[in-house]
């Protein structure tokens, strides 16, 4: 006996489900018969023709009727909180149950539901003897996954059908105060709390990453420490700029990465949305740029140009380090030099055939990194251009600043416009002449331990560790510093750019003082490659150097440079330039990534302090390379933006005063005839 299921797939635009079975009972190992002809439809189907919603209100059926009789003359109590469809992502759900009492009039408790389906039994791994019955045990397998998806999507209908009717029971309508909010967290999907007169919005964040949003917004931001031991949360607050003067907002810049360019700078740049690809910036998973306050630049005119944004850093984004941005959020907030070429209309030329691909930049942090609920102020210039055959190039610079105070510059930028053809047959970075006298010069020197450990090589349940601030759980128990230094950790695991250490030298290198190599595995699917960019996925440079600065702090932490401090945290060396090189691109795939760490200079005066080289390799190519990584351990006081207030437990170390003023490069000479107003902090003139 033959059996179809059919899901209809016609002008209501619903799926269809088309599962074919040849046989009532499931043979375990029935003979195939000679001749056997394959499974035939009982009848022809043809889909489409009338909605289904006209033919049955063309009918007039007398039930119809019945229903309208039973609602007419009543009206419907008011939604007060809707569920707005579109902005809820469907996943597969785990309701835990729920306690009917715990609703009353007065509050909406945290709902759960039991909603567990009735499983058939796996046919998967059962050992067949014949094609008929791997025919039918692939049928099985095939009508259980059907069964298995349609449930799910069942659950989820149920539970927003639900949800909408208990907060519609409760609405100030019917006489109702809602005093308590409801907040629905399930393992994979989040219903956000309801605070005023706002939908309910979903929102795709994990179970852990959903509880610390919450914790953040409720009680302040959680303070992750060593095992043992709690830490008040920090009260971080807002202190955004008003500007007065908006170009583009958020709706526009996410319109710019994720839509039409048209729809943002206007309709003489309708064209470029015909292309394959154009400029974007990176999708909102990584878009660090709140607005455009100021621009400077016109069509189709490549002179020097200038563009003004700002960045709201939210007190709540999970790459905050106890309130604090880590250094690729730092670097990549400055991405508007992509808006600033597309504005200039760079597309017009590269038709889709060229994409952006940076090759250079100079970094120099001046101050300790910003903290949630400051804004990141950028002043963006493209300076000049050059051609290189039909390769555009251009070059740039950016100030970056917090308030008045400038905290990060960045010079001797140089990106480009590349054919796919161009970018494959990059050969990576190549040592010049300066890199080869550089290894000749180096002069061998050491560093002694203050803690020793006996592992060569680290995995990604170690590196967690160091996520949630557990030294001691990494490196061994000699390390605990009885809960001293909560804040020396990495950004959160989304941000993890190092899975596992392979190697440890402290003696390696040319210059004696360390060599290590660290690993990062690739995914395609892994966030960092659909957000940058929409139709042209690449890895952000600015993630390889925060996999930079994760080897620097772990080789730091490992060597026990941070016993003689209380309450520190990382820093990058203020005054110090760190040149980056980009030869070869990272595109989505399965692989590993390395980096390669050569320590040159490291010490504990006046505060610890640690140089590295790294080169980043993937299939034995160096694409990237970060010459000159500087980090610092400093301690945090009563005059540190917001410093981690320690348990009264925690018994302090007596610190003695640094010996020295703070490591900063100084300014070089200014030469006669240059004009002082223009040089930067370094004396040096962009």
């Amino acid at each position: 006996v033959q059996h179809i299921a059919i899901n209809g797939l016609g002008r209501d635009n619903s799926c269809a489900h088309l599962i074919l079975s040849t046989s009532e009972q499931v043979h375990q190992a029935a003979p195939a018969p000679i001749g056997k002809l394959r499974p035939q439809l009982v009848k022809t189907i043809k889909l489409g023709g009338q909605l289904i919603a006209e033919a049955i209100v063309n009918s007039a059926s007398s039930s119809l009727n019945v229903i309208k009789a039973q609602f007419a003359g009543k009206t419907l109590t008011k939604v007060n909180q809707p569920v707005i469809m579109d902005n809820l992502i469907p996943q597969g759900l785990r309701p835990n149950p729920i306690n009917e009492a715990e609703i009353s009039g007065s509050s909406i408790l945290s709902q759960h539901h039991t909603a567990q389906p009735v499983m058939a039994q796996s046919v998967v791994g059962v050992t067949v003897k014949s094609k008929a019955s791997n025919e039918i045990h692939q049928q099985a397998a095939t009508h259980q996954a059907f069964l298995q998806s349609r449930l799910a999507a069942q659950k989820n209908i149920s539970q927003l059908i639900e949800l909408q009717s208990k907060l519609s029971a409760k609405t100030p309508g019917q006489g109702q105060v809602v005093k308590t909010v409801a907040e629905v967290v399930t393992p994979l999907t989040v219903v956000s709390t309801i605070v005023s007169e706002k939908p309910v919005v979903a929102a795709n964040l994990t179970s852990v990453e959903a509880q610390a949003q919450a914790a953040a917004t409720q009680a302040g931001f959680q303070i992750k420490g060593p095992v043992g031991y709690n830490y008040p949360p920090l009260q971080l607050t807002e202190r955004y700029n008003k500007p007065e003067n908006i170009i583009y907002d958020q709706a526009d810049l996410v319109e710019f990465a994720e839509g039409d360019i048209g729809k943002v700078f206007g309709a003489e740049y309708n064209i470029i949305d015909g292309y394959s690809r154009r400029v974007r910036l990176p999708t909102s998973d990584y878009l660090l740029v709140t607005r455009v306050t100021e621009l400077d630049a016109k069509i189709h005119e490549y002179k020097k140009s200038y563009m003004c944004t700002e960045y709201d850093i939210p007190v709540d984004a999970p790459f905050l380090i106890d309130g604090q941005i880590p250094w690729s959020v730092a670097v990549e907030s400055g991405q508007c030099d992509l808006m600033l070429i597309s504005y200039i209309g760079i597309d017009f030329q590269a038709k889709g055939e060229r994409v952006y691909r940076l090759l250079d930049c100079e970094l120099t942090f001046l101050e300790e990194m910003a903290f949630g609920g400051e804004t990141l102020r950028y002043e963006i210039h493209i300076d000049s251009y050059a051609r290189n055959g039909e390769q555009l190039l251009f070059f740039f610079h950016y100030d970056c600043y917090v308030g008045d105070k400038k905290v990060l510059i960045m010079r001797n930028g140089c990106a480009g416009f590349f054919t796919d053809e161009e970018l494959s047959d990059g050969k990576g970075v190549i040592h010049n002449d300066k890199d080869k006298a550089e290894f000749a010069d180096a002069i061998k020197s050491s560093f002694t331990p203050l803690l020793q450990h006996n592992r060569s090589q680290y995995d990604h349940s170690d590196m967690m560790k160091l996520v949630n601030g557990d030294v001691a759980g990494c490196f061994g128990p000699q390390y605990d510093l009885g809960g001293r230094n909560p804040s020396l950790k990495f950004s959160s695991e989304k941000f993890l750019m190092i899975e596992r250490i392979t190697k440890i030298d402290p003696t390696g290198g040319h210059w004696g003082l360390g060599l290590l190599e660290g690993q990062k595995d690739l995914d395609p699917e892994h966030w960092y490659f659909p957000c940058h960019f929409k139709g042209d996925q690449v890895m952000a440079g600015s993630l390889m150097s925060e996999g930079c600065g994760q080897m620097a702090m772990f080789f730091m932490l490992s060597l026990g440079m941070h016993t003689n401090v209380n309450n520190a945290r990382f820093q990058p060396l203020p005054g110090e330039s760190q040149t980056v090189r980009c030869r070869g691109q990272v595109l989505p795939q399965h692989n590993t990534l390395t980096y390669r760490m050569e320590v040159t200079a490291m010490g504990m005066e006046p505060y610890p302090f640690m140089k590295a080289n790294i080169d980043i390799l993937l299939d034995g190519k160096v694409v990237v390379d970060f010459k000159n990584l500087c980090v610092m351990i400093t301690e945090q006081d009563d005059n540190s933006p917001y410093p981690v207030t320690l348990p009264e437990t925690v018994a302090l170390k007596a610190l003695t005063a640094p010996a020295s003023a703070p490591l900063v490069t100084p300014a070089a000479p200014v030469a006669a005839n240059v004009n002082a107003a223009n040089l930067d902090e370094r004396g040096i003139e962009p």
